[in-house]
């Protein structure tokens, strides 16, 4: 298994595995995982260099993105989306992403990182946002699933408040996917 940057080629067939992963019944057709990579390259806050596939041979097993996100007006980035073909989930493709993710950012000297996902962050030192004063406008319930990696200790304190992702997790209403 390879882990390198993603290029636009690999678009159709990281959108085929975090389809694999995320769609369900109640998926909107145009604001979900699979189309936010499509997305993404588009925004202003995409970071090439921060956009991940795990391939083994000719598939994309995974997918992993990290783009701009502000925290109180304090800019660092937003993990997501990440995805496992349902085949490969188990088997370390997640945590290689995740660790080759942060090495990057860190060689990037960026502050730090944000998620909203589960206890599986906190393995690569993810800590819970809201005790550091951090949250989702409009999603309060949301906030037990907010997570914050400060790859800066000087970061910690001076990112609080209203975390925005950038516009491409966002449909024209102002909703997050």
């Amino acid at each position: 298994m390879e882990i390198r940057t993603f290029q636009n080629s690999d678009l159709d067939k990281a959108k085929r595995a975090l389809r694999e992963v995320f769609e369900r019944p109640e998926s909107d057709p145009l604001y979900n995982e699979w189309e936010l990579a499509e997305r993404l390259p588009r925004d202003s806050g995409y970071r090439e260099e921060l956009c991940l596939v795990a391939e083994e041979g000719e598939e994309i097993i995974g997918y992993l993105a990290l783009s701009a996100a502000w925290i109180g007006g304090q800019p660092g980035l937003g993990l997501g989306p990440l995805g496992v073909r349902k085949a490969w989930q188990g088997r370390g493709v997640g945590t290689r992403l995740v660790q080759e993710a942060i090495a990057r950012a860190k060689r990037a000297d960026d502050p730090w990182i944000v998620l909203l996902g589960g206890g599986y962050y906190r393995r690569f030192g993810f800590l819970p946002a809201l005790p550091e004063g951090i949250f989702l406008p409009g999603y309060e319930e949301a906030g037990g699933h907010l997570w914050i990696l400060f790859l800066q200790e000087a970061a910690r304190g001076k990112a609080q408040g209203a975390l925005r992702y950038c516009d491409a997790f966002y449909t024209p209403q102002g909703e997050l996917l």
